[in-house]
């Protein structure tokens, strides 16, 4: 392993990059200030009807379903940066319709590249994050995109209360723009520049991103080498060579081989269960959520103390990833989460009863609750929960994406785990107000719980720990391979114990 060098080049790359993520949390958070302005406003910029508010909320998902595919395949061809810098393309003509549109078709319209540009963010910049940073900082860097994400949605919850519905698209609309312009002149990933024979350019990159000598450079890239070459053993024999560098790998490369299989279980187990823990719809119907279930004037001030907390706990996480490790922040972020839910749960339940009682002559004379003093619950509940879900439930997952695959694996799995999230997205944020208004909203909180509680014993009994390891110690770890001591040395062949 190189010696460790300048650690503030891989942390510019790593924000900069993380700022397509901004965007994403823009496109996710926009509906909870816009949707109060066009459904609730004295004096809206158009016409709309409320059950066209789910739609918009929604339909941002089918985006995301659209996107991993060709974002996997071009990654693989044309490089992460180029990728990433394409990304900003449907953010930024999904907010010029915001703009102009006046018609709820145009505005699902916009919301659908908009969701183009957040299932491209989220497939290629944990790749990204993974691959440029060194092993001392790759779970700080990796939990950074998640830290970039709340930075959108608190930058929406924060301006959108109080300016108009055009003033909140163009402000918007000028995070994908900056970040197009300052991305243009970072490097591209080592890996893929590696693993597509580009080996001077490749030693360029890592020396910019690591700001060591070029003996130390000339060390990790040669681990680099070594690791890539084992990965692409079986394309090798195929009649490929390392040096060919294989795009990209197969279905069959993940199906058929015992890390890659387990690798994909993981990380699509983690993701349908991040997503079914609710934070999507929660944070986009955040603000009507508190005014139907609270009543409280004060409902934005909460969502933006929600925004806060978000962002505040995912800064903590990037502190802890590598000290506490990527396990015990997950299992503590998914009982916290489970408990923080229930709490919201138990309070709409207990409004629920009381509706019940003023509505129903069974329930009468047998119901007796006076929720008035009460609203603490679902507040309290909520921030509780903007401060579990971002420790480790949020971010991890990403950063898990690009440690687990191996480098040639690494856009199948991308494309893979970003059409799990959508599709899960999608089925949440779409269901949570039928079933609210059908069943109650308690019955969606503690669905919510008992996702995180799921989560908690997956992590336990598959998820392995990852730090401070290097890429090929996961990949052995993976595949159950078990080398002599200091194989894994830079300048020790690789060996596997008789």
């Amino acid at each position: 392993m190189a010696p460790p060098g300048k650690k503030l080049p891989q942390y510019t790359a790593a924000i900069i990059a993380s700022m397509s993520v901004m965007a994403a949390g823009c496109c996710i958070a926009w509906p909870s200030p816009a949707l109060k302005i066009l459904l609730h406003s004295k004096d809206p910029p158009f016409k709309l009807e409320p059950a066209e508010g789910s739609w918009i909320v929604s339909l941002k998902n089918v985006g995301n379903i659209i996107a991993p595919l060709p974002t996997g395949w071009l990654m693989g061809r044309l490089g992460r940066r180029v990728t990433l810098l394409a990304s900003a393309v449907p953010f930024i003509v999904s907010w010029g319709l915001l703009v102009v549109c006046e018609t709820a078709p145009l505005l699902y319209l916009a919301r659908v590249l908009g969701g183009l540009g957040v299932g491209m963010a989220f497939t290629v910049t944990p790749i990204y994050l993974g691959e440029i940073a060194d092993t001392q900082v790759r779970g700080a860097l990796g939990t950074l995109l998640q830290a970039m994400l709340y930075c959108g949605i608190l930058m929406e919850y924060v301006v959108g209360p109080y300016v108009s519905y055009l003033a909140l698209a163009l402000t918007s609309g000028a995070v994908p723009l900056v970040f197009f312009a300052l991305f243009f002149f970072m490097p591209e990933s080592p890996h893929w520049l590696l693993q597509r024979g580009r080996r001077e350019e490749a030693r360029r990159a890592l020396a910019w991103l690591r700001g060591t000598g070029e003996q130390a450079v000339a060390a990790e890239l040669g681990e680099m080498t070594r690791t890539l070459e084992l990965q692409l053993q079986p394309h090798e024999k195929s009649g490929g060579g390392a040096a060919a560098a294989v795009p990209g790998g197969s279905l069959k490369d993940i199906l058929f081989s015992k890390g890659p299989r387990k690798a994909l279980i993981i990380i699509l187990t983690l993701n349908v269960l991040k997503e079914m823990s609710g934070n999507s719809a929660v944070v986009a119907y955040a603000a009507g959520t508190l005014v139907k279930g609270t009543h409280s004037p004060y409902a934005d001030e909460y969502v933006i103390a929600m925004g806060v907390v978000m962002f505040a706990s995912t800064m903590a996480c990037t502190q802890l990833v590598d000290r506490a490790g990527r396990r015990p922040l997950l299992l503590a972020s998914c009982a916290l989460s489970a408990v923080s839910l229930s709490t919201a749960g138990l309070y709409f339940f207990l409004k629920h009863l009381e509706y019940e009682r003023y509505h129903s002559r069974v329930h009468m004379q047998a119901v007796s609750v006076d929720m008035s003093g009460a609203t603490w619950l679902p507040v309290g509940g909520l921030l509780a929960y903007a401060a579990a879900f971002p420790l480790g439930l949020a971010p991890i997952p990403p950063a898990l994406l690009g440690e687990l695959f191996p480098v040639h694996l690494k856009g199948l799995a991308a494309c893979s785990a970003a059409v799990a999230i959508s599709v899960a997205s999608l089925v949440v944020t779409k269901l949570y107000q039928v079933v609210g208004d059908s069943l109650g909203m308690h019955v969606v909180y503690w669905a919510f719980g008992a996702s995180c509680v799921g989560g908690a014993a997956f992590v336990a009994t598959f998820v392995p720990e990852t730090k401070r390891k290097t890429f090929q110690q996961i990949q052995d770890e993976l595949g159950g391979v078990v080398r002599e001591k200091g194989a894994y040395d830079a300048d020790e062949p690789l060996k596997v114990m008789a």
